[in-house]
């Protein structure tokens, strides 16, 4: 918080690559197209059998224009902030905090002291009667690399099987409505074609089998 160093505050995310601040969904950008402006293809994201044009908008779409000189798809600062204006307002809300008296301080905080205050007071209210209760200790973390690929164990008919190494399927290259991928590559593809063959063999590398001990 801002003149405030005394307090801490964690937006904690898990499987981040699984979330999207987009949060009205995907549409086309296609200028001159019937399907411009309405929403992408729902299984494989695409607008005329192609992802590039399909793009995720944020809640505050229409003022993200002016990111760029109004081109479609700016730089999105104003949903950024819209998220974290809410990200924030829920935080607050949880705690059972008020935002009458803050409303003119960035993403509705108090600032300095009175927040300090104000959460001290919130604490002492609601101590000992199953509220929020004051936390004491150092914080720890761990972080660990595991190679889950040559993992060799046995199923349940008792045959012994070993995992694989990582390998991504053609569809991957289709993108995200976050970051659309490019050529015909399209999400939800389960389909080998000849020319996709061809380039994953150009930019992938074999990896030999090691057969079980």
């Amino acid at each position: 918080m801002s003149g405030n160093t005394t307090y801490v505050a964690g937006f904690v995310q898990g499987a981040v690559g699984d979330t999207s601040p987009n949060t009205l969904g995907a549409f086309c950008e296609s200028p001159g197209q019937p399907y411009d402006g309405l929403p992408c293809a729902a299984d494989s994201s695409t607008c005329g059998d192609r992802a590039q044009k399909c793009h995720g908008r944020g809640p505050l779409f229409d003022k993200d224009l002016t990111g760029r000189s109004g081109e479609l798809g700016g730089y999105g600062f104003a949903s950024n902030r819209e998220v974290g204006r809410r990200q924030v307002a829920g935080v607050r809300e949880a705690m059972g905090f008020s935002d009458s008296d803050s409303a003119s301080s960035d993403f509705g905080l108090q600032q300095g002291a009175t927040a300090k205050t104000e959460l001290k007071a919130k604490v002492k209210r609601q101590g000992g009667k199953g509220g929020m209760q004051p936390v004491h200790g150092p914080v720890r973390s761990a972080h660990a690399y595991v190679d889950m690929s040559g993992y060799e164990f046995a199923l349940a008919n008792a045959t012994r099987v070993r995992t694989c190494p990582a390998a991504m399927g053609f569809s991957f290259a289709g993108g995200t409505t976050d970051g659309p991928g490019a050529f015909d590559f399209v999400q939800g593809d389960n389909k080998t074609e000849g020319e996709q063959c061809v380039l994953s063999f150009h930019v992938a590398f074999r990896i030999p089998r090691v057969p079980p001990a």
